[in-house]
């Protein structure tokens, strides 16, 4: 017989990454990611029933530059659903590094996604040397959208679905885009801002919101730009984004940072906006007539009897500023005696 020799290890890895991918359908797929709990049912659905008939056959996915619109949105909602369920795909299936996706997520069109033209020009300054920009923090703003869809006659199409960035979920189990999600980048060491993108969303992403935040961050950082903090309305999918990120809202456990990358020693801050933050202090005292802060509580009678205070003392302090106007107009008129 003949004897085997070990191969040596670096052909073994070539010879382990040549093996024919299994065959598999979509269904059969996405149903394992579900078992696994690494999608949400949401997820799930949509998938499957979007994706359908793409080609499942490994070669058709070996090169990066021959995707289609189709699969290249595929590799997109995937990893912005959940990043393990897209790791854990690719060690059964050749879908592309996660860092092919940031470019996929980008347009140089008006339609959602990121602006190649803006991080072009934020580019250009880092490089001339601008020290302006070399730091910066990311402002997230939401604007309610009305959910309903209407046909643009320039594309031909429908819209008014979820648009990630790299393509509109068209299908009957994709959710209507309730709100359009718009990222900013603030100058730090100098008065500059520049809008870097939107994207249409429905209200229960908060996982998706997430990874798109650090997509941002990621093209920023290679431009050069370091992004220190992120700032956003305390809205629940905003709460559920910040989560999603590692940031503890527990009032005995609070974290107010994340890394990133995940796993690195870089931090970035998470601000809650103040402004929103009060209105919703306000508007849970005006509801509860009580909040209860480290031991003590705050009554809404104690706001009402201070504002029946000002009320009382308004006639008292407007006499004193008469009183003061008058005297001062005095002391002018024998000024200029």
């Amino acid at each position: 017989m003949k004897e085997k020799l070990p191969l040596p290890k670096k052909k073994l890895v070539v010879a382990r990454r040549c093996l024919p991918y299994r065959p598999r359908k979509v269904f059969g797929l996405i149903s394992e990611l579900a078992e696994k709990k690494l999608l949400s049912e949401e997820a799930v659905s949509l998938l499957q029933t979007q994706f359908s008939d793409l080609p499942w056959e490994s070669h058709s996915w070996r090169q990066v530059t021959e995707y289609t619109a189709e699969m290249r949105q595929f590799a997109c909602t995937l990893h912005l659903y959940s990043s393990k369920a897209y790791d854990y795909v690719r060690k059964i299936f050749p879908l592309p590094h996660p860092s092919s996706l940031t470019n996929w997520l980008s347009s140089g069109k008006a339609s959602p996604g990121f602006r190649d033209s803006i991080f072009f020009q934020l580019q250009q300054r880092v490089e001339g040397g601008e020290e302006a920009y070399w730091y910066c923090a990311l402002m997230i703003e939401g604007v309610v959208l009305k959910q309903q869809l209407e046909w643009d006659p320039m594309t031909r199409r429908l819209v008014g679905f979820v648009d990630l960035g790299a393509g509109a979920l068209d299908v009957d189990e994709a959710p209507l885009a309730s709100e359009a999600l718009v990222v900013m980048a603030v100058g730090i060491l100098g008065h500059w801002r520049a809008p870097l993108g939107y994207f249409f969303l429905s209200g229960t992403m908060g996982h998706v919101l997430a990874q798109l935040l650090r997509q941002a961050i990621s093209k920023l950082n290679n431009i050069g730009i370091m992004v220190l903090s992120v700032t956003s309305a305390a809205t629940p999918h905003n709460m559920a984004m910040a989560k999603a990120l590692g940031v503890r809202i527990d009032a005995n456990n609070i974290k107010c940072t994340f890394q990133h990358p995940p796993g690195s020693s870089h931090q970035i801050v998470y601000f809650f906006d103040v402004c929103h933050m009060l209105k919703l202090i306000r508007n849970a005292f005006q509801c509860f007539h009580r909040i209860q802060f480290l031991g003590e509580i705050a009554q809404w009678q104690h706001v009402v009897d201070l504002a029946a205070l000002q009320e009382r003392n308004a006639g008292k302090l407007r006499c004193i500023a008469g009183s003061l106007g008058q005297a001062f107009a005095r002391r002018e008129r024998l000024k200029w005696a």
